[in-house]
Parts: structure tokens; sequence; C-alpha cells
């Protein structure tokens, strides 16, 4: 290459337009211009002899230098001038994803600046009219914004005006059981019940309604007792009522003991001055005792201890002088004894009384079984009872049959409620061992308001 083609060799390597630049210019003014490149990167000046520069334009390409150090940021460039405006653009509507787009409006061209929004990604498809086909050209939607500030409170809104009145609901359904309420307080002392005056008695019921029956009693309480059956005719206000039986059969009259042969007449003196005084007549044979009467086995000489508000079963005998034991192999047959008991209960309405009559082993001579009681406070009741012994021996051969009534008067009136008791032993009653009568009572709650206590027992031996 030779000088005059310096300047084109100088732009065929892109270092700068050969314009203006000759052979005839110093080396000085090349080196300026070599500095002066088209994309705004800047060189170090240099000076150059163009016989170099040839050489090194015709020279093989040495190896890759190092990469040189980042240049310094360029000048921001001017704002340009202002685009023309673009076609408006026109969202008809969305679709859940891309699948139900391609089965709906993208299955058919669209119309230019139209567009469907796909709500599973929030990309937007438009009709590209370049392309004819729809294009996707973005997420249409930034990211989640941070929350708001609390906007001010509103104005309160003026009464709106009453709702018709709702359907009725269903039935709800049943609740739990409560828990078991509290005790109630005790309610207050009753009236004190009538007491009964005995008139007298009558040997059967139709002699009753011939004599007294017949016309009204004078004072309430006044009775008669009915010999034939020993029941009790009350009189209460209004009308005669049977009360009940308050006394046990008749038992046999003893025989009559034979009388005392008398001793001889003296002789009749005659008649004149007084005598002496005659001899004393011996004495007469003593007559044959008579059979015993009852015999008095047990009598209570203490109220019993209450059986208050426990559903133990408990004794309802105090203390007394006797016994209530019939010593082992002390049972004749024919035996027979009575037990009579009174005094005060007290029960509220829902109470139930179980009187058992056993022996101090636990064999059942006779029992009430479970009473449902009526509302009683510091009522009267009583229990009488028979036994006979109508055999003797071990366990299934001897036998024993009880009886009796227990009955007391409810609040509500002045009647007496009775329950008959009555069984025979002949399994379990055994004459040969020792054999003590234990009477109980057993209420079916821990009520305050349940309570009895015995005031008189008497225990006889009948035969």
């Amino acid at each position: 290459m030779d000088i005059v083609n310096f300047p084109a060799e100088i732009a065929k390597h892109g270092l700068l337009d050969s314009t203006g630049i000759s052979s005839t210019k110093d080396l000085l003014l090349i080196g300026k211009k070599v500095n002066n490149l088209k994309d705004g990167s800047q060189y170090q000046n240099f000076p150059i002899l163009v016989e170099e520069f040839l050489t090194l334009v015709n020279a093989v390409p040495g190896p890759q230098g190092i990469q040189g150090p980042q240049g310094v940021q360029g000048v921001q460039g001017q704002q340009g001038v202002k685009g023309d405006t673009g076609a408006a653009l026109t969202v008809l509507g969305s679709y859940p994803d891309l699948a139900s787009f391609l089965a709906g409006a993208g299955s058919s061209p669209g119309t230019p600046g139209t567009a469907w929004l796909i709500e599973s990604d929030g990309s937007l498809y438009i009709w590209n009219t370049a392309t004819v086909a729809w294009e996707d050209v973005g997420d249409l939607k930034g990211p989640q914004g941070i929350q708001g500030m609390q906007g001010v409170q509103g104005e309160q809104g003026i009464q709106g005006q009453q709702g018709i009145q709702g359907m009725k609901g269903d039935q709800g359904i049943q609740g739990e059981t409560g828990s078991q309420g509290v005790q109630g307080d005790q309610g207050i002392q009753g009236t004190a019940g009538n007491s009964v005056t005995l008139l007298g008695s009558y040997a059967n019921y139709a002699a009753f309604l011939a004599g007294a029956g017949s016309m009204p009693g004078a004072h309430i309480g006044d009775a008669w007792i009915l010999l034939s059956d020993g029941s009790l005719m009350s009189w209460n206000g209004t009308a005669w009522f049977d009360a009940g039986d308050i006394k046990g059969p008749q038992g046999p009259a003893g025989t009559n003991g034979a009388n005392g042969t008398n001793g001889a007449d003296g002789a009749t003196g005659p008649k004149g001055d007084q005598g002496i005084q005659g001899i004393q007549g011996i004495q007469g044979v003593q007559g044959v005792q008579g059979p015993a009467g009852l015999t008095g086995l047990f009598s209570q000489i203490a109220d019993s201890t209450p059986v208050t508000a426990t559903t133990v079963e408990t004794t309802i005998i105090g203390a007394g002088v006797g016994t209530l034991t019939v010593p082992a192999n002390g049972f004749s047959i024919g035996n027979s004894f009575q037990a009579s008991l009174d005094g005060l209960l007290s029960c509220v309405g829902t109470a139930t009384l179980h009187i058992h009559v056993k022996t101090l082993t636990g064999v059942i001579l006779a029992d009430t079984g479970i009473i449902a009681m009526d509302a009683a406070t510091s009522k009267s009741w009583l229990l009488n009872l028979y036994f006979t012994i109508r055999n003797i021996g071990t366990t299934t051969v001897a036998s024993i049959s009880s009886g009796g009534l227990f009955s007391y008067i409810k609040n509500s009136g002045t009647n007496f409620e009775g329950y008959v008791l009555s069984n025979i032993n002949n399994t379990t009653f055994n004459t040969t061992v020792n054999n003590t009568l234990v009477i109980t009572a057993q209420w079916n709650t821990t009520n305050a308001g349940n309570s009895i206590v015995t005031k008189n027992f008497n225990l006889t031996k009948v035969y």
C-alpha cells in the first residue's frame, strides 16, 4: 500500500471517515483523526508514521489482547421526539384459563384493537392484524399492592325500614338434661292433726249404724270401736269413716280357778247371853291356779333414734327392758306373739319407705315392700305384727307365719293410709338357733324431709 491509499485503508478498518484526509497531512494530524472514532470510544492520542500504520494493516493479526478496563459512562443523550399515538385497545371480557379461551373467542379471528383477559395467570391476548393471530402480550396486572391505610369512619346511615317477619325456624334439637337443682327450703310446719276421742264400742258395724252411726258426731275426732273386727269408726266433720284396725284380735280368756271349800258352820247356841267366841274354822283348800296371762317379753322405754336423711336400712327399735331374743329350741308349735309400734314420721311427696321385719341373722319374717309415700309432716304411724310358730326344727322344716298392718296419716287428710304385711317362711327359718327380732326402715333418698321415729314398742307372747 502506498501513501495515496492511506485514507482509504483507515476507512476500511472502520477507524474514521476518509473525508478530508490526504497524503500531504502531517503525522500529528493523522494521529488526532484516528482518535475520533464514530462509536464514541476514546483512545489516547498517538502519533504514528505512515509506514508504521501500513505495516499494522498489512501484518498478520497477533493473538487476542486482554480485555481492557471498562470505560467511564457516557453522557445522557437528548430526549427523542414523541412517537405517533398507538391504536386503542378494547378488552372484551375474560376466560378462566387458556383452554377455555381457545375453545371460545380464541377459536375464531378477532378485530383490530380487541383483547381477552385470561384469569388463571393474568395474561392478555390481543388480535394481531400483522400475524393474523391471537397474541399473548403478557400479564396485564402487576403484583398485589400493599394494604392501604384504614379509611375514616363513614357517617351513620339512616335507619332502614323494618323488614318483614321471617318464617318460623325449625324446632331445635333437645338440649342436654340440666344438673340436679339445689335442695329446696324446708316447708313450713303443717297444722296439727285432729285428736281422737274414743267414746265406746259396738258389737259390729250393723249395731254401730243403728246407734251412733245413724247421726252426726258431736266433735271431729269422736270415735267408736267395732268389737267384731277391731276397726275404728271416726267422725271427720262430715261423715263417719273407717280409720283402720287399731287393736289385735282378742286373746283366749284364761279359765277360772276352782273355788275353795267352805269351812263347816259352828253349831248355833241357844239364844241367850252372848256366847263366847267360837274357834276359827280351818283354812279352805287353795284353788288350782289358772293359766298364765300374756307374757311381756320387751317394752321400749325411750324414743328410738330417728331414721333421717339416709338410704341406709336402720333399726326403728329404741332402748327398752326385757328381751327380743328367743333362745335356741325355745319355740313350741303354736307359740304366738304380738308386737305393736307407733310413732311420728315426715316425708316429701316423692319418698318411698320400706319396713323390714326379720331376725338378727337376716331371716325375713315379713315386710311392707316399697311404699310410695304421700307428703306428711310429723304425722302418726302404727305397725301391728303377729307371729305364729307352725313347726319347729332346722331350715326347710321349721315354719313361721307372720302378718300385720302398717298405716300412717298423710298431710292431705285425716284418714290412715294402710299396707298389709303377710308371709310364711318355711325355708330359711330355724328354731334350733337363737332368734332375735329386728325391725328396720329404709328411705329411698337422703332428703332431710324424710324421717321416722318410734315412740312406743311392746312385744308380747300371746300363747
